[in-house]
């Protein structure tokens, strides 16, 4: 498993923007577009319950080190991979 897996959708404009974040930084991840199995949308629900954000389908979600970002910011993901913006 990769260490780092987008849950995202072709047509999410702060997926793009979190994707390009990650390209950026040299940050491989494994996409997973929730568009083309509606399972992927199903765990994204769970994702944002384990989040404490409750049954929604918020995108992006990152998963990196056990931590679940639901629709982080640029500031939330450089935090979150030790970047200095």
């Amino acid at each position: 498993m990769a260490e780092v897996i987008v849950y995202s959708a072709d047509w999410c404009g702060d997926c793009v923007r979190a994707k390009n974040f990650l390209r950026e930084h040299n940050i491989p991840f494994e996409e997973r577009n929730i568009m083309m199995d509606a399972k992927l949308a199903e765990e994204v629900v769970q994702y944002n319950i384990e989040a404490g954000l409750g049954p929604k389908r918020r995108i992006p979600i990152i998963l990196h080190q056990g931590n679940i970002l639901s629709e982080p910011s640029n500031d939330e993901l450089a935090e979150e991979f030790g970047i200095r913006l």
